[in-house]
């Protein structure tokens, strides 16, 4: 088969430059590629980047903003920097639709851009159209962009949980018939905790002032209100008496790569106070370190308090063979099976939290039964094969249909 990806006009593929998006494209693009697909990758250009760095067998192209897209998209009272609009980044989505054409690809994949799918469809009639959607957000109703006819153009909607596809039909139930589940993935390889030199961890350890003794919590993510933060601090503190030689890692910015204090994360730093030395806030570390961060800690914890479409971070650690203790909320509920491979909180507060962490700390074996369960759900369920398999599986059955 002949595939297109096309990537949203924020970030590069490959991910040199992060976006959780782009890993996803990256990894499903080589992997496809590896089994003698054609496999085109269509993002922004980075800087100081060469495709010749990735020899992976996928044909990567950039766009290079030229002055006509310059003047397009210079001010926001055009329509072309509105994501209502469908001529949003009209200058990006021609450039892809017209490098589509030329390759004769069969399927298009968008990640997250639905706006696109017009420009895409006009110059591919014949290709099927596939959005995959991450986030509700995208394709939230509103002035006359998400309506019937533009779901008309995509031939198959993507999603990455039930939790989300239920969101997405309680907007548009039409879309019944065309929207499956597919799960993300993780590179159960990199995310091995037999794969992480010692001498990594204790070289963490000793940055941040962290004994051989000590037990440490993790948590990874964007320090924004809903991500629940404050909750897992209020509990860590609750925890202290008890467990003298806790700490507790807190890992990331406002954004995924950006450090600027805000007042949630002032706020943070004020339940803080006099803890020190206890609870630890590293900022923004990049991607490729998460894994030394995650085998450095004891249990790691997912506080969100909204509905989470997915949740690649519990992935992450349970791949390591980390024990996951998350609150009940969204896709994380289809990852997790509460007592087998993690801890699930249908309550919400630091008290349940600090009393499911209790529990744990007082148990080294069920931790070490819990991570071990967790990293066999990640092989048998979330490794990038399964997720090629099943897109592969959808791609065949887009194609054959239009064969007949």
């Amino acid at each position: 088969m002949k595939i297109a990806f096309l990537s949203s006009e924020k970030l590069p593929v490959p991910p040199v430059q992060g976006g959780a998006v782009e890993n996803w494209i990256y990894q499903v693009a080589k992997t496809l590629a590896q089994q003698r697909h054609y496999v085109l990758s269509l993002s922004i250009k980075a800087p100081e980047f060469s495709a010749k760095d990735y020899p992976d067998g996928v044909d990567y192209r950039f766009y290079k903003k030229g002055l006509l897209g310059k003047i397009l998209l210079c001010t926001y009272k055009l329509p072309f920097k509105k994501e209502g609009s469908r001529f949003y980044f009209i200058p990006y989505s021609f450039w892809a639709a017209w490098q589509a054409r030329r390759a004769k690809v069969q399927i298009i994949h968008i990640l997250s851009r639905p706006q696109f799918a017009f420009m895409i469809k006009l110059l591919n009639p014949q290709a099927k159209i596939i959005l995959h959607l991450q986030n509700r957000s995208v394709v939230e109703p509103g002035g006359k962009l998400f309506k019937k006819k533009l779901f008309d153009r995509m031939d198959r909607i993507i999603c990455c949980s039930h939790s989300l596809k239920e969101e997405i039909l309680s907007l548009y139930p039409y879309l019944q018939n065309k929207t499956v589940v597919i799960y993300n993935g993780i590179d159960t390889n990199t995310f091995q905790i037999s794969k992480i030199p010692p001498e990594k961890v204790e070289k963490i350890r000793a940055q941040y002032n962290i004994s051989r003794e000590d037990k440490v919590l993790l948590f990874t993510g964007r320090l924004v209100e809903y991500k629940g933060v404050h909750i897992l601090i209020s509990a860590f503190r609750n925890l202290l008496e008890a467990f003298p030689n806790l700490k507790l890692l807190i890992l990331g910015g406002v954004t995924y790569s950006q450090n600027q204090e805000t007042p949630y994360i002032q706020e943070l730093k004020k339940l803080s106070r006099s803890f020190e030395d206890r609870i630890i806030f590293t900022g923004y570390v990049a991607h490729e370190e998460i894994p030394n961060f995650i085998a450095t800690c004891d249990i790691f914890v997912v506080p969100s308090l909204w509905a989470e479409p997915f949740g690649v971070v519990n992935i992450e650690a349970m791949a390591m063979g980390k024990p996951v203790v998350a609150f009940a909320r969204g896709g994380i509920k289809e990852i997790i099976t509460h007592r087998h491979d993690g801890i699930l909180l249908e309550d919400a507060t630091n008290k349940a939290l600090a009393k499911a962490l209790t529990e744990l700390l007082d148990n080294p074996q069920l931790c070490q039964q819990l991570g071990q369960n967790a990293r066999l759900t990640t092989e048998n369920r979330f490794a990038w094969n399964h997720v090629v398999h099943a897109l592969t599986q959808e791609y065949q059955h887009l194609t054959l249909r239009n064969s007949n």
